[in-house]
């Protein structure tokens, strides 16, 4: 889940864990391009994949695609995809490899440049 803990700032937004039975938990993976755009959101409020090797996968409006470690959240990878991303990543195997797709596209209201695209990522082994 992705909450606000902190003042309106990027620096607010995390991705975080709740277990309803214990309370919340304000103890997130701060969102580092989370970028409030007059909508009071952060830029990366779109779907969070997890794998069971502990990679977390999330997208952003800027463009940004970006894998941390999911215990500690450390940036492991990052890049723009050229548009917007505002869906979840997918994840799939063929052939023992794990694949990562995600969609990017743009829409003006953002600024971004019109256009769709399907990127799809190899997992080492």
């Amino acid at each position: 889940m992705v909450v606000h803990t902190g003042d309106g700032t990027a620096a607010g937004w995390t991705i975080g864990s709740d277990d309803p039975s214990d309370g919340p938990d304000n103890s997130g993976i701060p969102l580092a391009e989370a970028t409030p755009k007059g909508l009071g959101l952060p830029d990366t409020l779109v779907g969070i994949l997890t794998t069971a090797s502990d990679l977390l996968f999330t997208g952003g409006r800027e463009g940004y695609f970006q894998v941390l470690d999911a215990k500690t959240g450390a940036l492991l990878w990052k890049t723009n995809l050229g548009g917007q991303i505002v869906n979840g990543p997918m994840s799939y195997e063929v052939d023992g490899t794990q694949y990562v797709a995600i969609a990017s596209g743009g829409t003006p209201m953002f600024g971004n440049k019109p256009g769709d695209e399907l990127l799809v990522f190899a997992l080492p082994r």
